[in-house]
Protein backbone atom coordinates (compact mmCIF):
# COMPACT_ATOMS: atom_id res chain seq x y z
CA UNK A 1 0.00 0.00 0.00
CA UNK A 2 1.33 3.63 -0.88
CA UNK A 3 0.88 6.57 1.45
CA UNK A 4 -1.99 8.71 1.27
CA UNK A 5 0.72 12.07 0.53
CA UNK A 6 3.41 10.43 -1.02
CA UNK A 7 5.36 13.88 -1.19
CA UNK A 8 4.05 15.32 1.69
CA UNK A 9 6.26 17.32 4.23
CA UNK A 10 6.84 16.85 7.65
CA UNK A 11 5.64 19.76 10.36
CA UNK A 12 6.44 20.44 13.95
CA UNK A 13 2.94 20.49 15.91
CA UNK A 14 3.83 22.42 19.74
CA UNK A 15 1.34 20.80 22.01
CA UNK A 16 0.30 23.68 24.78
CA UNK A 17 -0.04 22.71 28.52
CA UNK A 18 -0.22 24.65 31.80
CA UNK A 19 2.87 24.41 33.65
CA UNK A 20 2.73 26.53 36.66
CA UNK A 21 1.28 30.09 37.78
CA UNK A 22 2.74 33.53 37.19
CA UNK A 23 2.99 35.88 40.90
CA UNK A 24 -0.87 37.10 40.00
CA UNK A 25 -2.18 33.54 39.49
CA UNK A 26 -2.22 33.26 35.80
CA UNK A 27 -1.58 30.06 33.99
CA UNK A 28 2.38 29.92 32.55
CA UNK A 29 1.96 27.50 29.49
CA UNK A 30 4.88 25.52 27.98
CA UNK A 31 5.50 23.43 24.54
CA UNK A 32 6.02 20.00 23.81
CA UNK A 33 7.08 19.79 19.92
CA UNK A 34 6.41 16.45 17.71
CA UNK A 35 7.13 16.02 14.14
CA UNK A 36 4.50 15.07 12.24
CA UNK A 37 4.48 14.01 8.78
CA UNK A 38 3.66 13.80 5.83
CA UNK A 39 1.63 16.56 5.50
CA UNK A 40 -0.19 18.17 2.87
CA UNK A 41 0.11 22.46 3.16
CA UNK A 42 -2.13 25.47 1.63
CA UNK A 43 -1.78 29.09 1.98
CA UNK A 44 -4.82 30.50 2.96
CA UNK A 45 -6.32 33.98 2.75
CA UNK A 46 -4.44 36.78 3.84
CA UNK A 47 -5.17 40.01 5.22
CA UNK A 48 -4.34 43.42 6.82
CA UNK A 49 -6.14 44.99 9.22
CA UNK A 50 -5.78 49.04 9.48
CA UNK A 51 -8.90 49.86 11.89
CA UNK A 52 -6.81 51.16 14.92
CA UNK A 53 -3.97 48.66 14.20
CA UNK A 54 -1.88 47.72 11.17
CA UNK A 55 -1.28 44.18 11.49
CA UNK A 56 -0.91 41.60 8.57
CA UNK A 57 -3.44 37.92 9.14
CA UNK A 58 -2.10 34.77 7.54
CA UNK A 59 -3.92 31.78 7.05
CA UNK A 60 -2.60 28.06 6.53
CA UNK A 61 -4.69 24.84 5.97
CA UNK A 62 -2.42 21.64 6.99
CA UNK A 63 -3.82 18.40 6.25
CA UNK A 64 -1.96 15.98 9.07
CA UNK A 65 -2.33 12.03 9.36
CA UNK A 66 -5.10 10.26 10.32
CA UNK A 67 -4.68 10.25 14.65
CA UNK A 68 -2.35 12.63 14.83
CA UNK A 69 -3.18 14.72 18.11
CA UNK A 70 -3.92 18.15 17.74
CA UNK A 71 -6.21 20.85 19.46
CA UNK A 72 -7.14 24.31 18.99
CA UNK A 73 -4.78 25.10 22.17
CA UNK A 74 -1.67 23.80 20.12
CA UNK A 75 0.04 25.95 17.47
CA UNK A 76 1.65 24.18 14.32
CA UNK A 77 5.55 24.93 13.09
CA UNK A 78 5.43 25.38 8.64
CA UNK A 79 9.05 25.84 7.10
CA UNK A 80 10.31 28.37 10.53
CA UNK A 81 6.50 30.37 10.68
CA UNK A 82 4.70 29.34 13.71
CA UNK A 83 0.74 29.47 13.27
CA UNK A 84 -1.50 29.18 15.98
CA UNK A 85 -4.31 26.40 15.53
CA UNK A 86 -7.70 28.23 14.64
CA UNK A 87 -10.87 26.37 15.77
CA UNK A 88 -10.77 22.38 16.40
CA UNK A 89 -9.79 20.32 13.51
CA UNK A 90 -11.69 18.59 11.42
CA UNK A 91 -12.08 15.08 11.24
CA UNK A 92 -13.05 13.12 7.95
CA UNK A 93 -14.30 9.83 7.70
CA UNK A 94 -15.70 8.75 3.95
CA UNK A 95 -19.38 7.56 3.78
CA UNK A 96 -18.63 5.37 0.74
CA UNK A 97 -15.41 3.76 1.99
CA UNK A 98 -15.55 4.37 5.59
CA UNK A 99 -11.74 5.13 5.24
CA UNK A 100 -10.47 8.20 7.52
CA UNK A 101 -9.21 10.98 5.70
CA UNK A 102 -6.00 12.72 6.82
CA UNK A 103 -7.12 15.94 9.53
CA UNK A 104 -7.57 19.72 8.32
CA UNK A 105 -6.45 22.07 10.68
CA UNK A 106 -6.35 25.85 10.06
CA UNK A 107 -3.84 28.07 11.02
CA UNK A 108 -3.01 32.10 11.91
CA UNK A 109 -0.27 33.97 12.00
CA UNK A 110 -0.64 37.55 13.07
CA UNK A 111 2.33 40.25 12.63
CA UNK A 112 1.98 43.84 13.31
CA UNK A 113 0.60 46.14 15.74
CA UNK A 114 -2.24 47.29 18.16
CA UNK A 115 -3.53 50.04 20.07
Amino acid sequence: MYPILPYGRTVTVLHRYVSGQDQWGNDVYSYTSENVGPCSIQQASSRENINFADQAITGVVVYVPWGTQISYLDAIVVDGTTYEVNAEPDHWTSPFSGRSAPIRVQGLVVKGASP
